[in-house]
């Protein structure tokens, strides 16, 4: 390098406690004592969200030095751990790209520079599908004779949908129920109308 008595030297990214500068000129040389080289501090606590179809991240900033951002990793269950994005000095990051009810785990990695840091302690959602119940037979207004079957039909979803669900009627509006008990959740159950003629 040219003997301008100073040099700009971009330190590596090799954390160590016992670093040395050695300079040579001509037949003579000379070493530096020992110093440091720190490691680029990891982001602190990752907080990861579930929605659905989204997962919300969030973490405390990197004390590093010329930090210029951050790295977050995904992964899945069982699966590797891929770079899914790159940003800025922010502390937040909205991953829409997820599909709902599979597990994910997020680490996150201060960037200075080309270089990074260890990750962050990972963090893990599952986005999700609400969970509905909807009636879609009878319909407002049917009307079911006294003794005859018809289907009673229902879907549900979630992410998380059970084996069974219980039935129930009413012949005055929803003020009693009578139970039909506990049915397979196959989406349809066959009713025999019983004798006991109403309006609601």
């Amino acid at each position: 390098v040219a003997n301008t008595g100073s040099y700009l030297w971009l330190v590596p990214n090799e954390p160590t406690s016992n670093a040395t500068v050695r300079i040579h000129a001509d037949t003579v040389s000379n070493t530096s004592g020992m110093f440091v080289i720190r490691a680029i501090p990891a982001p602190g606590t990752l907080t990861a969200t579930a929605g659905n179809g989204t997962v919300d991240l969030s973490w405390v900033a990197s004390s590093a030095e010329g930090l210029t951002g951050y790295e977050i990793w995904r992964y899945t269950s069982g699966g590797m751990s891929s770079l899914l994005a790159t940003t800025g000095t922010v502390v937040s990051y909205n991953d829409a790209s997820v599909i709902n009810c599979t597990e994910y785990g997020y680490t996150v990695r201060a960037l200075v520079g080309a270089m990074s840091s260890a990750p962050s302690a990972e963090a893990t959602a599952t986005p999700y599908t609400p969970a509905t119940v909807v009636l879609t037979s009878p319909s407002t207004g049917a009307s079911w004779q006294v003794g005859t079957s018809h289907a009673i039909t229902w879907t549900v979803t979630g992410c998380t949908v059970p084996a069974t669900v219980e039935l129930e009627y009413s012949t005055n509006g929803g003020s009693v129920w009578t139970s039909l008990g506990n049915v397979a959740n196959t989406g349809s159950y066959l009713w025999l109308v019983p004798n006991e003629p109403t309006s609601n």
